[in-house]
């Protein structure tokens, strides 16, 4: 089967675009430096002599004495060679995961591997009349210019419209050193380049590459795509618990890169926007179609390529798969799909997926997770004999699901201890700037984490508005749980996004009730620059006057 025939209508189209726009992008360049410069201003060639070379390929010594229409066939025919040299390239690097994790010295083999074809293959069987043999001055000239117009022009343009100076590192205030866990997990899961700095305001500075002039490279733009697709070279290789199971091509939204940082999902080889949607909120309300379905198209639409459910969100009914199903009955490949099992046994978990594909109109998820792990005792019944996670292992062997996650809110030491069992891929954890005053998630779970190279998720990102400013609580007797709401918020959201995502985590999933909210939240996530320790501190005191109802979720003694 064909490259572009084993990939989904949506991606095809999405790699046909970016196939294109690098052909006009590469060919302007080659036009300018190959005809322009090596052949005008050195050899002291005519340009149109040099494109009516090109036309008699197919024309032969005809083409020299067709003027001005054949030269225009020539530059149109020399677009279409390097349109469909970048669009080799693309398509080969969204289904060849080695060469995902070796984009430069596989993009330098493929810039000279063109070098060799045409000349050596494609010219030769032409019409084009023989030439005497170039200087060696030339050869070399014209092997570097395949190499890096064709090959690493992909790379390493592309890599900087990326990274767009946007990659977490040193904190603001003058290099201020950020947590050890986060400077660990930064050192070992993100890609090189100049670190963003930012003082208070957000504003970058120092190494920082602004993100007005990045995007005015227009060479970037399918550069800068398929570089995102590939994750650049730095993925660490899967591990044999998180080798994919589907054989399938992660999915790729094509304007994540540009709409937001991404970070590594663990293992996965998969690079997640920092920020992603989860499915509660509008989401799992019942007939709420009108708002949950374009509020996922949306999120798509802004670059957003994680999204999570779950079984249990939107009732018995389900909802909230059905809404995200919806979607991805049309879109599917271009979001990580993510949902959960509640069940603790293997014949329940297995019944619990066999729906959550119909509704979600698929036929695997990328990520199945044990949901709101809550005790030891949970722990205890998923990995007894006729368990959940034997669930898991025939799901995966059944290529249902491509990888394996757990989730919990309540004690951190419950999910330790799962993971120290089990090689899960991904954890989802509850995290903010209350996390620190009781059961702290970051201080107990995050390192362990990071030391087994799992994707990080954060949720509980502002407490389900709890924790922000401009928070009015309920009525108490309308509030549920034992942990009751009595006063706003501290927080803004700009604030309690930014203290996760100095974390050493690779997303924050937050619930949205409304587009312009989705919006919001995306826009915070583009402006993203990490805070130093201090700040992060400045953030937790903040947050302590609220600290209890905001995390209403964990387990307190009183």
């Amino acid at each position: 089967m064909s490259t572009i025939a084993s990939t989904s209508p949506t991606t095809r189209n999405s790699l046909l675009r970016l196939s294109l726009i690098g052909g006009i992008i590469s060919g302007f360049l080659h036009l300018l430096i190959q005809q322009g410069i090596v052949f005008g201003l050195i050899l002291k060639t005519p340009i149109i002599s040099s494109l009516q070379f090109v036309a008699s390929g197919i024309m032969g010594d005809a083409a020299f004495t067709g003027g001005l229409v054949t030269a225009l066939l020539g530059l149109v025919l020399d677009f279409i060679m390097i349109t469909i040299m970048a669009g080799v390239f693309i398509f080969s690097a969204d289904r060849i995961p080695l060469l995902r994790r070796h984009v430069i010295p596989g993009s330098i083999l493929y810039g000279f591997g063109v070098f060799i074809v045409m000349n050596l293959i494609v010219l030769p069987l032409s019409a084009a009349p023989a030439l005497p043999a170039p200087p060696l001055w030339l050869r070399i000239e014209l092997v570097l210019q395949h190499i890096l117009l064709i090959g690493l022009g992909v790379v390493v343009i592309g890599g900087a419209f990326l990274r767009r100076g946007k990659g977490p590192g040193d904190g603001p205030g003058g290099g201020a050193p950020l947590t050890p866990t986060t400077e660990r997990y930064l050192a070992r899961r993100f890609s090189g380049g100049r670190l963003a700095m930012a003082d208070e305001d957000g504003e970058r500075k120092d190494g920082a590459i602004e993100r007005r002039g990045l995007l005015k490279l227009g060479a970037a733009a399918a550069a800068g795509l398929v570089a995102g697709r590939l994750g650049a070279a730095e993925t660490p290789k899967v591990a044999e618990a998180a080798k994919p199971a589907s054989g399938a091509a992660l999915p790729w939204n094509p304007r994540t890169a540009e709409a937001m940082p991404t970070r590594n999902l663990g293992k996965t080889g998969f690079r997640v926007g920092i920020f992603s949607l989860g499915g509660q909120a509008a989401i799992e309300k019942a007939e709420n179609d009108a708002v949950a379905v374009p509020l996922i198209e949306r999120a798509l639409d802004l670059g957003v390529n994680y999204v999570d459910t779950s079984a249990r969100y939107g009732g018995e009914a389900r909802w909230s798969e059905r809404y995200f199903g919806q979607v991805m009955a049309k879109r599917r490949n271009e979001a990580f799909l993510a949902t959960k099992t509640h069940e603790r046994t293997r014949d329940g978990s297995l019944r619990l997926l066999e729906t959550s594909l119909k509704l979600l109109r698929t036929d695997h998820v990328d990520l199945w997770q044990l949901h709101a792990m809550s005790t030891m005792e949970d722990v205890e019944k998923v990995c007894a004999k006729g368990g959940a996670l034997e669930a898991f292992a025939e799901a995966r062997e059944q290529k249902l699901v491509r990888f394996l996650g757990l989730s919990g809110h309540t004690d951190p030491a419950v999910l330790a201890e799962a993971i120290r069992r089990f090689p899960f891929d991904t954890i989802l954890l509850a995290v903010n700037a209350a996390d620190p005053h009781h059961l702290s998630f970051q201080q107990e779970l995050l390192p362990l984490a990071v030391e087994k190279e799992m994707g990080i998720v954060g949720m509980k990102v502002p407490a389900r508005g709890r924790i922000l400013a401009g928070y009015v609580p309920p009525p108490l007797e309308e509030q549920r749980g034992r942990i009751k709401a009595t006063r706003p918020g501290t927080l803004s959201m700009r604030e309690a996004m930014r203290y996760v995502l100095s974390l050493a985590v690779s997303t924050v999933i937050v619930g949205c009730d409304s587009i312009p909210q989705l919006e919001e939240n995306v826009a915070i996530a583009r402006a993203f620059t990490p805070l130093a320790r201090e700040q992060m501190a400045a953030l937790e005191k903040k947050a302590e006057p609220v600290a209890k109802q905001s995390l209403w979720f964990h387990r307190w003694e009183a």
